[in-house]
């Protein structure tokens, strides 16, 4: 049921609310390995078409994110995601057709420090009122092995895999 964001197949299934889509959806999603696109059709039958729209569900995965992310769909925040599971739901903010997806991801303040220790003093980007440490106060050597662990570069950034996951009740 989770389908990645490369190009795939695409499957439209038109059904009055009487069908029961679950089995359906899944079975179309495993088979062609597609996404698949449900549309409830009116066809004045007294059906609830709110309460079919409820049931569907469309959940954006980012996998590993180190350490906050804010997701935005066609333009509008989504939210802010800082812990486990980095999972959002964007339902309500796509919509059919193209949508464009944005994901501003921070990275750590030792990593900004730590690259700014890399740079000449013209074109750091931090200013602080702690005085740099560069290669030449803590030795060449030492900083080619890693240097202080305050100062190693710690894993950020959107690791992914970035999925969006595709479900119906």
């Amino acid at each position: 049921m989770e389908g990645n964001m490369a190009k795939r197949k695409k499957v439209v299934l038109a059904y009055s609310g009487g069908l029961d889509t679950s089995v359906i959806l899944r079975w179309l999603i495993e088979t062609y390995d597609a996404d698949v696109v449900a549309v409830s059709v009116d066809l004045g039958q007294d059906e609830d078409q709110e309460a079919i729209r409820k049931k569907a569900k469309i959940t954006l995965s980012l996998g590993e994110i180190h350490d906050v992310a804010e997701v935005y769909m066609n333009g509008v925040s989504a939210g802010i995601l800082w812990k486990k599971p980095y999972k959002i739901d964007v339902t309500r903010l796509v919509s059919p057709g193209e949508n464009e997806l944005k994901i501003e991801v921070v990275n750590l303040w030792v990593n900004r420090l730590t690259g700014d220790m890399l740079s000449r003093p013209e074109n750091r980007y931090c200013r602080t009122n702690q005085p740099y440490i560069t290669r030449d106060d803590m030795g060449f050597d030492n900083w080619a092995e890693g240097g202080d662990e305050t100062f190693r570069l710690k894993t950020s950034g959107l690791l992914g895999p970035v999925n969006l996951v595709y479900a119906h009740e």
